[in-house]
C-alpha cells in the first residue's frame, strides 16, 4: 500500500507535524469562495447583519453569493425562519 505523504499516519501524529501539513495545504480559489458564502449565512444568522454588510466583510460579490448559495445542503437557506 502506497503512503499518502499529505495524510498523517495515525491519530498520534505530533501536533507540530499536523500543523506543518495544514499550512502546506492550499484550498482552490473556487472552494474558498464557496466556503465564504456558506459562512455568510451563519454570520447573518448570528449577527443580524444585512447581506450587503456580510458580503463586504467577507470580500464577496452578490454574484458569488447567488452562484454558491444553492450548493449547501437542502434547507440551509431557511435559518431561524428567515429566507436569504
Amino acid at each position: 500500500m502506497k503512503k499518502n505523504k499529505n495524510k498523517p499516519d495515525s491519530p498520534d501524529t505530533p501536533v507540530e507535524e499536523l500543523t506543518t501539513l495544514m499550512h502546506s495545504t492550499t484550498i482552490p480559489e473556487e472552494c474558498d469562495r464557496e466556503f465564504r458564502v456558506w459562512s455568510a449565512v451563519g454570520i447573518m444568522e448570528d449577527t443580524g447583519w444585512p447581506l450587503e454588510r456580510v458580503l463586504n466583510a467577507l470580500d464577496l460579490t452578490a454574484e458569488e453569493f447567488e452562484k454558491y448559495k444553492n450548493s449547501q445542503p437542502k434547507g440551509w437557506d431557511k435559518v431561524n425562519g428567515c429566507i436569504y
